[in-house]
């Protein structure tokens, strides 16, 4: 069986600021089993194909942006593999605007709710577990700045995250 191609749309973050959650990541894969992964927040996919005109227009939209601060307010976690243990994100007016932008061109529908987050640490983990790390590092609220947005190619059946694009947010 061929697998087909599959890209999303991840927004990351300055050095500076994925410092600020290091340490928490660390911790967490030392006490839980996941695939190594870039700190982001997912903002499109899945989507099938990138030609030079939806490339292009990705980057002239990061282009006129600005850098997005965003709120992370505390932890969550979820009986879902990509959904593990995450920090829960404000799902900001300009979170929004940037999210619409990117489905349009895109042709996505934005017909599915959106719970923005940065996830931690992918895997079936046990919630108990989980649930006492939250206690550990909670209470726990951090600002970040979206930087770059980054075409994504994702092969989840072999734990592979291949960012083939990226676009500095610049106005």
């Amino acid at each position: 069986m061929i697998n087909k191609k599959i890209y999303w749309i991840w927004a990351e973050f300055s050095y500076k600021d994925e410092k600020k959650i290091k340490k928490i990541r660390d911790l967490l894969r030392k006490n839980f089993d996941s695939p190594n992964f870039n700190t982001h927040l997912t903002l499109a996919g899945p989507i099938g194909s990138f030609g030079k005109s939806r490339i292009s227009m990705i980057s002239n939209l990061c282009k006129s942006c600005s850098p997005i601060n965003i709120n992370c307010f505390g932890f969550d976690c979820k009986d879902q593999f990509f959904k593990s243990f995450f920090l829960k994100v404000n799902y900001s007016q300009e979170l929004y605007n940037l999210r619409t932008e990117l489905l349009k061109i895109n042709n996505l529908k934005n017909n599915e709710i959106y719970e923005p987050h940065i996830s931690l640490i992918y895997g079936n983990h046990d919630r108990l577990k989980k649930k006492q790390f939250i206690d550990l590092l909670s209470p726990f609220e951090i600002k970040m700045c979206i930087e770059k947005i980054c075409i994504v190619d994702v092969d989840e059946n072999n734990a592979k995250w291949d960012v083939i694009k990226s676009f500095n947010i610049t106005n």
